[in-house]
């Protein structure tokens, strides 16, 4: 993404922050980024109403999977094998794993 796009897509951005164009980003705005960042293809991120701060110095991984709160059942779209890690989950209620499908369908709590 070019600077002038991810100062549109994420809330706060460092330098030198390199984010591939296949990045799924929402809550985009709740998303602050720090310095020296790289983010890989295919990676997911979601702001949810607490957000996320990814520091300095920082790679995210294709594949790597970072959430705020809520269930991801109906919302997330993903690959099966998928993991959610909620912030405001609670007993059998805070880790998902995508078991089917390829849409935001076949989220199980674990």
């Amino acid at each position: 993404m070019t600077r002038d796009e991810l100062y549109l897509v994420f809330g706060i951005v460092g330098d030198d922050v390199r984010v591939h164009r296949s990045v799924a980003v929402f809550g985009g705005l709740n998303i602050k980024i720090g310095d020296n960042v790289r983010i890989d293809a295919f990676s997911l991120l979601s702001g949810g109403s607490d957000g996320i701060y990814i520091g300095d110095h920082v790679h995210v991984a294709s594949g790597v999977y970072l959430y705020g709160s809520g269930s991801p059942l109906s919302v997330v779209t993903a690959p099966v094998g998928a993991t959610f890690t909620r912030s405001d989950g609670g007993t059998a209620s805070t880790l998902y794993i995508k078991e089917s499908g390829s849409d935001a369908s076949g989220w199980i709590a674990v």
